[in-house]
């Protein structure tokens, strides 16, 4: 307690500050501590006033320095607590459609697991795991969590900084099994080389152009479709071509993302011939000739283009 008798407790600044409400005027000496921007604070706490901020970081300080020898006996009060507590406390399941859904806490555990299992039994499965969200948070609210109807989507509502401002969340967008799953990721990693090899290529087109269409009178989303795309059509046939290639060729995601075999690609195909007792070698040579066929051929038609693109989106002018 001697460090407790050390600590200085800040004082707070009066500044007088006078409101009407009700043809009543009153002075608030402590109306600076509410920030202008408090509705702001809520959502970033990062951009709370700077001498609000110093203040209250004092205050917190005091308050620890106050507590400096209490550690011990507030981790014994909590665990009597949870003493008097089922930690493990499971809610009755709610059964909808094929599954029971449930919350229940593990032991130590402070946020409730959001689960279901099979509704005639079966092996349980954890929909979300809130004291993982919360393990490296400072502050963790959930709000509420619900599921779609068809069970494919799990949504819920957090609060991260103690702002009673809630972020919705979806687990699971439904794009397992099916064709978007691969394509929307596909697209994302082809944006990297089209844009850097678009970019280099758009740049070097003679700015005289443009002012001379636009003296003549074409707008802008004309002179890009009629003069813009024909003059980069190199370099547009060669990120066709990296991106179709690599989408064709790409193993690991749909493999991962696809799980029936009616939905493989050409390149994944192939696995269906190919067991833990055999291997139908004709058909799987068979089916290699047919995947790399559309390469082939593809890059056959538009090889013209191919060193021109490179070369024009590449090389820095």
């Amino acid at each position: 307690m001697s460090k407790a008798r050390k600590a200085i407790p800040p004082v707070c600044l009066r500044m007088p500050a006078a409101s009407v409400v009700h043809g009543e005027t009153l002075v608030d000496d402590y109306a600076w501590l509410k920030a202008d921007n408090w509705r702001q604070v809520l959502k970033d706490p990062a951009t709370l006033p700077a001498r609000i901020r110093d203040y209250l970081e004092a205050e917190n300080a005091y308050g620890s320095a106050v507590l400096v020898g209490t550690q011990e006996l507030q981790k014994q009060l909590v665990q009597e607590m949870r003493g008097r507590i089922e930690e493990d406390e499971t809610s009755v399941p709610e059964a909808d459609g094929a599954f029971a859904y449930f919350t229940r806490f593990k032991p130590g555990g402070e946020h409730p697991l959001i689960c279901r299992q099979p509704r005639d039994g079966g092996k349980e499965e954890i929909l979300l795991d809130c004291d993982s969200i919360a393990k490296n948070l400072a502050f963790f609210d959930l709000g509420e969590a619900g599921h779609a109807k068809d069970h494919t989507k799990l949504a819920w509502s957090s609060d991260d900084k103690g702002s009673e401002y809630y972020a919705i969340k979806v687990r699971d967008l439904g794009l397992l099994n099916t064709h978007w799953g691969v394509i929307l990721p596909q697209v994302a990693f082809g944006l990297t080389v089209a844009m850097l090899l678009l970019r280099n290529a758009f740049r070097r087109l003679p700015e005289e152009l443009l002012d001379a269409a636009l003296v003549d009178g074409c707008g802008y989303m004309r002179f890009f479709f009629h003069v813009s795309l024909p003059l980069t059509r190199p370099i547009l046939a060669t990120v066709g071509i990296i991106a179709f290639v690599a989408s064709w060729n790409n193993f690991l995601l749909p493999l991962v993302v696809l799980n029936s075999e009616s939905r493989y690609p050409w390149p994944l195909g192939m696995m269906v011939y190919s067991g833990e007792f055999g291997t139908e070698w004709e058909l799987v040579l068979a089916f290699i000739t047919l995947t790399i066929m559309p390469t082939i051929i593809v890059f056959f038609l538009a090889q013209k283009h191919i060193i021109a693109g490179l070369t024009a989106g590449a090389v820095k002018s």
